[in-house]
């Protein structure tokens, strides 16, 4: 029997974010003998393209793209969306963001698309704090609103499950599709990194810390620069990767003793391009973010050879236990978060114990083949349980 035909559905709304990370590995992962890709890009044409577009993995998929032109005209987006999924063959549609959630749902749901609809849902913060934060606020009112017509939400984390469970239809099936990572986006020059330190002047004493998120109130990034200083530790310096809304807060913030020269910020290309570079740079990974659900960027670092700090929020408790693979503090709580700096400072037999407990971890529950499988189990079982058909696709 011919493969399933899976219609893929991102935008470009954020080019580089875990997500879209997640999104291009299941995709190059997938057994083409059991579900064929078909991709297709909501794009705005004043946004970079996103890594689904751009991958060399993706090239010689079939691929469409629908312009999107804002929210008053995302019912004719939906309208192409359907002609897509009608002149293709596509057998299941799978969004992956708000933007795309959006058009499915204005496409009329499975029933207007006529085909299974799976809604990826990859987690939402939910802070508004600010006027930006009050602009996604907003933006995940609409994600939730679209989803609930779904045919089944799928998640990366237990804990955004639980979050999705709260605002779904009591009957609406759920599929936990663990995170992942691969070694794929994490490839680095031989003397990269060590260039990387070099050029941030420290000193031959020096360690070095990082987290890595988008910059939004919630991830972090400012109690990460806090607990550097709080831990005490001279030779202690760290790097705040990423880029959005707080960004230019957070540069006035570490221009001002005592963060001058202790804290340092590469800015939106070198946290795109040199990331991986800067994992491996870094003696230990500070993950500072108040609430998530599984971050990749976690698992990035504990596949980058890194000792790790996290926030006991979402699931992470569950993939790092405490003292064992890696050092867990209460979310938000800067003094505890600057212990647990100081601990990994001060104990080079803890962080070397903690850096192979994390990649052996990582290696054996979150790589992208187990990943892809979930997807393409996910697929064939709405194909199967709402068609009757293609039972013979499915495998051990």
């Amino acid at each position: 029997m011919s493969a399933l035909r899976a219609l893929i559905l991102k935008s470009n709304d954020y080019p580089v974010a875990g997500a879209v990370r997640l999104v291009e590995m299941y995709v190059a992962h997938l057994d083409r003998a059991r579900v064929e890709p078909v991709l297709c890009h909501i794009v705005s044409p004043d946004r970079e393209p996103t890594l689904t577009q751009v991958s060399p993995r993706m090239e010689g998929i079939e691929n469409h793209e629908i312009v999107w032109k804002g929210l008053r005209q995302a019912r004719a987006t939906g309208a192409e969306l359907r002609q897509i999924i009608q002149k293709a063959g596509i057998d299941v549609v799978t969004s992956n963001d708000m933007r795309t959630d959006l058009t499915a749902r204005l496409a009329g749901g499975s029933k207007g698309m006529g085909v299974p609809w799976t809604a990826f849902v990859h987690g939402w913060i939910g802070f508004k704090r600010t006027m930006a934060d009050m602009r996604y606020g907003f933006y995940e009112l609409a994600n939730r609103w679209a989803v609930r017509a779904a045919d089944e939400i799928w998640t990366g984390s237990h804990a955004c499950g639980r979050d999705a469970r709260k605002m779904l239809p009591k009957k609406m099936p759920l599929r936990i599709c663990m995170n992942a990572v691969e070694p794929y986006y994490l490839q680095t020059q031989p003397g990269e990194a060590q260039a990387l330190r070099q050029s941030l002047g420290l000193p031959d004493d020096a360690l070095l810390t990082g987290t890595l998120g988008r910059m939004a109130w919630a991830k972090g990034h400012h109690l990460l620069a806090q607990a550097v200083i709080e831990s005490g530790c001279d030779n202690l310096y760290g790097v705040l990767l990423g880029y959005g809304e707080e960004e230019e807060k957070l540069r006035d913030m570490i221009s001002k003793p005592p963060f001058k020269g202790r804290i340092f910020m590469p800015g939106k290309k070198a946290s795109i391009d040199q990331m991986p570079a800067y994992l491996e740079a870094f003696d230990f990974f500070c993950f500072s973010s108040i609430q998530e659900s599984l971050p990749v960027s976690v698992l990035e670092a504990m596949y980058q050879d890194n000792a790790v700090i996290c926030p006991k929020t979402g699931d992470l408790p569950l993939v790092l236990e405490d003292g064992k693979h890696g050092l867990l503090y209460p979310p938000g709580d800067v003094p505890a978060m600057a212990a647990c700096l100081r601990r990994y400072v001060e104990d080079v037999e803890l962080r070397e114990t903690m850096r192979k407990a994390a990649k052996d971890r990582v290696l054996a529950q979150f790589c992208a083949p187990r990943y892809s499988k979930d997807c393409e189990n996910g697929w064939v079982d709405i194909v199967e349980r709402m068609s009757g058909t293609r039972a013979a696709l499915r495998t051990a």
